[in-house]
């Protein structure tokens, strides 16, 4: 899903009172719940008309650009996000939008580029982590992965995904003891969250704790007991475990 603006408003003045600037202001508000809406066409119409009234509000090309983006009209929504750019390149939507819309397009290099910019910009922006995790996780980078989740965990200590994640990437990395550590702590958390208990399960097989895994297995498999993937799991723990039969 693309991320649109809306905690800031822009592209007007709360200072002025003018019946001009206050009818693009309602014309604005109205554009954007067309878009929540999901009246894509009228927004996007809504929106183009109201950039004729003025040029400088980059809110208005994030939108458009957005739009563009799930009409898989990229050349356009790259086009409009960069206008939006020009005028204020400290939204951070601007270059999350871009990172999406370059990984769409399998722009690997730039899609990064994109996402480690928009923390840049803000720092707390955890849609621009995550997307940049699986990129980065995807691509086998879990060295770069970690220092990405890791400066997340700096400000942001109790997130749930750069948590999960971190887990993962310790296990990735063969730091198996602070993987550990981090699993434990995990599901005293969320004691109940099947995937958690699942990749747990694998660590605890790598580290040849199969006991302990075994015990991950079949608290997953009483949560979630018609998932093949998981019986399959445990299969596998089972064999190498001389569990035969």
């Amino acid at each position: 899903m693309f991320s649109n603006p809306r905690k800031k408003p822009l592209g007007f003045s709360n200072l002025s009172n003018n019946n001009v600037e206050k009818n693009f202001k309602d014309e604005k508000y109205k554009a954007i719940k067309l878009f929540d809406d999901k009246k894509f066409d009228d927004a996007y119409i809504s929106f183009r008309d109201l950039l004729k009234r003025n040029h400088n509000d980059p809110q208005l090309y994030i939108f458009i650009g957005i739009i563009e983006a799930m009409k898989e009209n990229y050349k356009n929504a790259i086009k409009n996000l960069t206008k939006a750019k020009e005028i204020d390149n400290k939204i951070p939507e601007i270059f999350f939008n871009l990172g999406k819309i370059y990984n769409n397009l399998d722009n690997i290099e730039l899609s990064i580029f994109n996402y480690k910019k928009s923390i840049e910009v803000d720092s707390y922006y955890y849609l621009s982590y995550q997307n940049l995790i699986l990129i980065l996780f995807k691509e086998g980078k879990f060295d770069e992965a970690k220092l990405i989740i890791e400066k997340g965990l700096k400000i942001m200590p109790e997130e749930p995904v750069l948590n999960y994640n971190y887990a993962l990437v310790l296990s990735k990395l063969n730091e198996f003891n602070k993987a550990k550590n981090q699993f434990n702590r995990l599901l005293l958390l969320t004691p109940n969250n099947v995937g958690l208990k699942i990749n747990f399960g694998h660590l605890l097989s790598e580290m040849h704790l199969f006991d302990d895994a075994k015990i991950q297995f079949e608290d997953a498999l009483k949560l979630e007991p018609h998932s093949p993937s998981l019986h399959l799991s445990y299969s596998e723990l089972l064999f190498r475990m001389e569990q035969y039969e």
